[in-house]
């Protein structure tokens, strides 16, 4: 084999991979049972469960990506109301709490997804055409998935429905011992702050 064809084997090689390494695979959402689930708590006949994914084994059975690599940990929340009148459960209301007293907001997924996109330059550089072309497509799937599994800024619920959806916090994974999410819900103008284990 002379050198114009080991080196086109490389270069086949090369994009092979590297388009591999730019795939993205989406993952189901794991369902979670607001009255169900051991971590749960109730006000006013609303039922609240958070599950936080907090390994990196967790974080990639839901988005392929290890989020706690980049400080990042993933709650996912589930809400249900049991209450005879609808509510509004707004994203702006819940927070995290740590056991220093310390309150954090949820971060937007688009600040979180920045952190693992493919780089489309250096494909380019790499692999060409292909290398864009997958870079991109990954990119796409990632944002989509990652705004998709995302907790709405507001989620109306009408009676005996069920809602739920990741929250994104900036956090170290070894802060996360004896913390709870605080949820602010208001029925019929009457607003109650509920606390739920994570």
């Amino acid at each position: 084999m002379n050198n114009h064809h080991i080196v086109s084997a490389l270069a086949v090689m090369v994009a092979i991979t590297m388009t591999g390494c730019a795939s993205y695979t989406v993952q189901p959402t794991p369902k979670l049972d607001p009255t169900a689930y051991a971590q749960h708590a109730q006000v006013q006949g609303v039922y609240v469960a958070a599950k936080a994914y907090d390994t990196a084994k967790s974080c990639r059975s839901v988005f392929n990506d290890n989020l706690t690599s980049r400080g990042y940990v993933p709650v996912q929340v589930a809400i249900e109301n049991k209450n005879s009148s609808p509510l509004i459960v707004y994203r702006s209301d819940m927070q995290l709490m740590l056991s220093n007293g310390q309150k954090l907001n949820p971060v937007s997924s688009k600040i979180v997804v920045g952190h693992f996109q493919n780089s489309v330059v250096g494909g380019a550089l790499l692999t060409g055409v292909f290398g864009v072309a997958a870079a991109e497509d990954a990119n796409r799937k990632r944002a989509a998935t990652f705004k998709e599994k995302a907790f709405p800024a507001e989620i109306p619920l009408a009676p005996g429905q069920v809602k739920t959806g990741f929250l994104y916090f900036k956090v170290n994974p070894d802060e996360m011992a004896s913390v709870s999410l605080q949820v602010q819900i208001t029925v019929n103008g009457k607003s109650q702050m509920v606390k739920v284990p994570v």
